[in-house]
């Protein structure tokens, strides 16, 4: 049975990965410096979590080893006055709409800038508040959850360079 701390999200980023953790936080640190105000709502999850999130429709991953989330290798931001409505939509043509483009251009070109990928470029499933270590794939492969089941996420984390 989940505990209640299962079931909430972690925001604690020295859990990530080391490298990720460093990129993260240095994006984090150069927005908040020019004034955009970005913070991880989300880093590590739990797997009960993941299933919450699955069910809503609010993940395509069923368990937590088909999400990024849970190696340790992912973070979703938020605005720390405003939480989610800074972030847009994207309509059926592609396009952006809503949010605050001012405050999300700033967010995505600095985490990209330290060598993070973007959830909204994702044309299957877009997911505009997360980032997540550039050399992985869009998703955990067979192997990423191969590697975990012999070697804990340290071992993914040496195989994507994020140790």
């Amino acid at each position: 049975m989940s505990s209640p701390a299962d079931l909430k999200p972690d925001n604690d980023t020295s859990k990530l990965a080391p490298q990720c953790r460093v990129a993260v936080e240095a994006a984090l640190a150069e927005c908040n410096a020019q004034g955009v105000d970005v913070i991880v709502y989300e880093a590590g999850r739990t797997d009960a979590l993941q299933q919450v999130y699955f069910a809503r429709g609010a993940s395509k991953a069923q368990s937590v080893l088909y999400s990024w989330h849970g190696y340790l290798l992912a973070a979703d931001t938020i605005s720390k006055a405003r939480g989610w409505d800074v972030w847009p939509t994207r309509a059926s043509d592609g396009s952006l709409t809503g949010g605050d483009p001012t405050w999300y251009t700033v967010v995505v070109a600095t985490f990209k800038k330290y060598g993070l990928d973007w959830g909204g470029d994702w044309e299957h499933f877009p997911d505009m508040p997360h980032f997540q270590w550039g050399k992985c794939k869009p998703s955990p492969s067979d192997e990423a959850r191969e590697l975990f089941a012999s070697g804990g996420v340290e071992a993914v984390w040496q195989a994507v360079g994020a140790a």
